[in-house]
């Protein structure tokens, strides 16, 4: 963003053109890219690996397997159970 709070062209083309790739595709990949995105942002403020529920880090083979676990195992078969 530029100066109070504009964006710049190059931004707002950017926008357009995330918008427009979202908009073809389906619910699924939606659904990953949201997860994608959403872990990007954790590694960015360095909370990425830790579980969303209970704060404590989330297993290696856990990540390994599913990069974008928000949850450890205990606190995922928690939540899961509760649902």
């Amino acid at each position: 963003m530029g100066q109070d709070g504009i964006q710049d062209i190059g931004d707002e083309a950017a926008n357009i053109y995330n918008k427009q790739v979202l908009l073809s595709l389906n619910e699924n990949e939606r659904t990953r890219l949201q997860e994608v995105d959403e872990s990007l942002d954790r590694i960015e403020n360095g909370t990425y690996g830790i579980c969303e529920e209970c704060g404590e880090p989330i297993g290696i083979k856990r990540l390994e397997v599913r990069p974008v676990a928000k949850y450890c195992v205990p606190c995922k078969t928690k939540l899961e159970k509760g649902k």
